[in-house]
């Protein structure tokens, strides 16, 4: 069982969920001044599927704009061993299309998109990470995260700064 995933909780215990870590930001930026919400909804990760599991990240308004942010995957990670820090950047103001590969929050709008997804496109959306979109590619095809290929599967990438591309399929 969690403890409490409140803010004061939170910093006390140093133990918590995702819930946790979203509400000690949020109260942190509000301390500093900033207009911070707790976004809800679910998140895609290595053993989820369809729509992942519920999930809370931040958004953040700096300079009259919205941005959003997820403490808990900059964190570090879960293994069956327990929690391993590995603390990164990747969720930190990631742009909107980059967030929304893996995270689907309750209310559209904070998707801070100009069209929002639908969760069938969340579902269907190949779910890459923040790196791949950090070195300036894109992809262009296929645009499912599953694809019925029998014998061979082009995967076309735009690659403007001519990164050096290393891919793995599975069966």
């Amino acid at each position: 069982m969690y403890p409490p995933q409140d803010a004061e909780t939170t910093f006390r215990t140093r133990r918590s969920v995702c819930a946790g870590y979203a509400a000690l930001y949020e109260a942190i930026g509000r301390a500093a001044g900033l207009t911070v919400e707790t976004v809800v909804g679910r998140a895609r990760g290595l053993v989820s599927e369809g729509m992942g599991e519920g999930h809370a990240w931040n958004a953040v308004k700096l300079d009259g704009r919205w941005y959003l942010l997820d403490a808990t995957w900059d964190a570090g990670y879960v293994s069956a061993d327990g929690f391993h820090k590995r603390f990164g950047t990747s969720y930190f103001l990631a742009p909107p299309e980059v967030f929304v590969t893996k995270h689907y929050p309750d209310e559209a709008r904070w998707q801070l998109l100009d069209v929002a997804r639908t969760p069938g496109e969340f579902m269907r959306a190949p779910s890459l990470e923040p790196e791949f979109f950090a070195d300036g590619l894109r992809l262009v095809s296929p645009d499912r995260d599953e694809s019925d290929a029998r014998g061979t599967v082009d995967v076309v990438v735009d690659n403007p700064r001519r990164v050096a591309l290393l891919a793995d399929a599975a069966p």
